[in-house]
Order: structure tokens, then C-alpha cells, then sequence
């Protein structure tokens, strides 16, 4: 992964964490909800946002690297597709 998947994926990471502990510390529901599987659920929810972020990053890295390269157009049309 380059630097700039590395350092989205920190920073949105980070920032997940921070929100889903304080959704968990804020909410007194959270944990009658859920019951015994609080704790189970609480990292299925942070294992999907962190997937998220890294895919994020590598988007980012991506759009990095065809900025570094010279790429300034966009994606090739969908010839299956008409235009318009």
C-alpha cells in the first residue's frame, strides 16, 4: 500500500474508533440491545468500518498514483451501455 492508503487508513480508522466508543459509552441501550453479544457485534461493526476505510485508502492512493503518472481522464465508457 502506498502512503496516502496508509495515512487515509489511519486517520478514517482512527476516527471510527473514536465514534463507535463513544456510541457505545453515550448509548446505555447499546449493551441491553445485544445482551451477552455486545461485545461480538460491537467488533463486527468495527471490523466493517475499518474495511471500509482501507478501501477508502486505496482509492485514495490510487487517485494519488494516476495524478503522479499523468492520468487526467476518467474511466473508460461502458461500451454495453449507450451514451447519452
Amino acid at each position: 500500500m502506498a502512503g496516502g492508503a496508509v495515512g487515509t487508513l489511519v486517520l478514517l480508522d482512527g476516527g471510527c474508533r473514536a465514534l463507535l466508543a463513544a456510541y457505545v459509552e453515550l448509548s446505555g441501550s447499546f449493551g441491553v440491545g445485544y445482551g451477552p453479544l455486545t461485545g461480538v457485534i460491537a467488533l463486527l461493526l468495527w471490523t466493517q468500518l475499518t474495511s471500509v476505510a482501507l478501501f477508502l485508502g486505496c482509492a485514495v492512493s490510487a487517485l494519488l498514483e494516476a495524478g503522479h503518472v499523468g492520468i487526467d481522464r476518467g474511466a473508460e465508457p461502458d461500451r454495453d451501455r449507450p451514451a447519452g
